[in-house]
């Protein structure tokens, strides 16, 4: 939504602090950027970001679609996070 909003940002994170003022944060990434990209879409899809040790939930939003393999999807995710590793 911000990139749509604010399409003169050079980048997420100036668009993040136009709106919020500074934050900080903290980008983890895993080597097997296949692996990264099928966890962020099963957990976009499923709408189950954070969880317990317990495997309880910590943060659940409503599911976005249902859990299906999606090439497509997961192929566009690896190249959005290629994109941000060569920032």
């Amino acid at each position: 939504m911000l990139r749509e909003s604010l399409p003169d940002a050079p980048h997420d994170v100036a668009r993040l602090d136009s709106v919020f003022g500074w934050i900080g944060m903290i980008y983890l990434q895993r080597s097997d950027l296949g692996a990264q990209a099928g966890s962020l879409e099963t957990a976009r899809r499923a709408g189950s970001w954070h969880r317990h040790a317990d495997d309880t939930l910590l943060e659940e939003l409503a599911p976005q679609d249902a859990l299906v393999f999606d090439c497509a999807a997961i192929a566009a995710r690896v190249e959005t996070l290629a994109g941000c590793r060569a920032l």
